[in-house]
């Protein structure tokens, strides 16, 4: 082969063995792997994404594309850091927005928690931040997910409702109205306060006794947290006292079980020994605040009323 043919050779071989170097240095690099999801982790991912959409949105409104230096943007799910990089970029938005040192009042900060707090928290500050950049509690960016209003309140609050939950009672709250989170708290706290004062007169059946969960009525010696006040306390076998069952006689005890949602009405189910019934609350110990904290007696509660004790009536 001429020499001129054989550098031409050795020239295209050069060639290829460089282009297969430059393509290997320009490959991608390997998408990283990580451990599957707890489901710890996976089940807050509902609120940490609805999170991370809501913060961009707000970066947006404020910066445009701009973002602050450290922004992560991470969007991977997959990521076990995912809810500390969303963190670390709302610490940096908030930063960027209102000082390095500045922050809302009421601001939560970073505090090492569960899974579910971590993302309640991030919420809770991202709702705060909101606030300040909108100038308003409820006017949002156009495509503002949101998340659960609870979230708003106070993690002593929040905490609070979760305890109630647990053992069985749901919380009845408008939130419309702006002090919700103050609402929650005295109905949380009724409900425990009606819990522990069950508990205290006969701990055996205060599971059995507290508001929403129905209970039944005690042996003779019957013991309970509330009364009957007054002589014209009238007990009724439905929620729109048509059915009459009976004078509860002054003092005689009772458990509280539900009240009427219907507008207006003070009619509440109580348990005593030997009947349950509906009856009017502004005749008994219960206070306001008990009252409006009960759940709704539902529609076959009607159907559940009886009395047999000594002072009750045969309905005709």
């Amino acid at each position: 082969m001429p020499r001129s043919l054989w550098g031409i050779v050795a020239a295209l071989i050069a060639l290829w063995f460089s282009g297969m170097a430059l393509a290997q240095d320009a490959a991608p690099a390997p998408e990283p792997t990580f451990e599957p999801l707890d489901e710890a982790q996976l089940a807050i991912l509902p609120t940490l994404t609805a999170a991370r959409a809501d913060l961009e949105l707000l970066a947006s409104s404020t910066r445009g594309v701009d973002r602050p230096a450290g922004w992560s943007g991470n969007l991977d799910i997959n990521n076990p850091q995912y809810a500390i990089l969303l963190r670390l970029d709302l610490e940096l938005l908030v930063g960027a927005t209102l000082g390095a040192d500045v922050r809302p009042e009421g601001w939560f900060g970073v505090i090492p928690s569960t899974p579910a707090a971590v993302a309640r928290d991030i919420r809770h500050d991202l709702e705060l931040l909101a606030d300040v950049v909108m100038n308003s509690r409820t006017v949002r960016p156009r495509g503002w997910q949101g998340d659960d209003p609870i979230m708003r309140c106070s993690r002593a609050v929040q905490t609070l409702i979760q305890i109630v939950e647990l053992n069985g009672y749901s919380l009845q709250l408008n939130f419309e109205q702006p002090d919700y989170c103050y609402r929650a708290e005295m109905q949380a706290s009724v409900f425990i306060e009606t819990l522990n004062r069950t508990a205290a007169l006969d701990p055996a059946a205060a599971a059995l006794t507290v508001p929403g969960t129905g209970g039944t009525p005690t042996p003779s010696g019957f013991r309970a947290p509330y009364q009957a006040v007054g002589p014209f306390v009238v007990g009724f076998y439905d929620r729109r006292a048509r059915r009459r069952g009976g004078v509860l006689p002054d003092g005689t005890q009772f458990n509280l079980i539900a009240r009427s949602y219907t507008p207006f009405s003070k009619m509440m189910l109580i348990e005593g020994e030997n009947f349950r019934l509906f009856v009017d609350y502004t005749f008994t110990s219960v206070t306001t605040d008990e009252f409006f904290a009960l759940p709704e007696a539902s529609e076959s509660a009607d159907f559940s009323t009886q009395c047999s004790a000594p002072w009750c009536e045969v309905y005709r």
